[in-house]
């Protein structure tokens, strides 16, 4: 059997390249007990088993009334499935590139207009997975599953 450096020379666990905690993105909104239950259990299970080991995810919040930008709302329908879903995210819209146009409208303007964001989302933009509402035990299933 022919020994590679990598089995030859073992490096000390200080040199060795440890893995980046995926992102999730929680649109959350504060007058929903709904999503101020998961953001609860997100922050809990965010925390790092040992105190000096990594978090197990890096948790991004984004609260009401910011919505997602343009290339974001783009990937969350991705992530669930395609054009099907693109009124379930985003109300006001009859398809992604309409909801894009009008969230990238909106960015512009720097006002409101006649869309709205369906809270809570969660995003796992690593994985590309989105739980969309609030159904805890799907956030769950999402925080359980994610790789190690």
């Amino acid at each position: 059997m022919q020994r590679t450096m990598a089995m030859m020379f073992k490096l000390p666990k200080i040199f060795q390249m440890s893995k980046t905690p995926d992102i999730l993105t929680l649109f959350h909104s504060p007058s929903s007990p709904v999503s101020v239950s998961i953001l609860n259990y997100l922050k809990e299970t965010s925390k790092p088993a040992t105190p000096d080991s990594p978090p197990r995810f890096e948790l991004d919040v984004i609260t009401a009334p910011t919505l997602p930008t343009p290339s974001q709302y783009i990937s969350i329908i991705d992530f669930l499935g395609g054009e099907a879903h693109a009124k379930s995210v985003l109300s006001g819209v009859d398809n992604s590139d309409e909801g894009a146009r009008k969230l990238a409208d909106q960015a512009a303007a720097e006002k409101s207009t006649a869309i709205s964001l369906h809270r809570p989302i969660l995003v796992d933009w690593n994985n590309g997975r989105v739980v969309l509402g609030g159904d805890i035990n799907e956030v769950k299933t999402l925080v359980n599953t994610l790789p190690q």
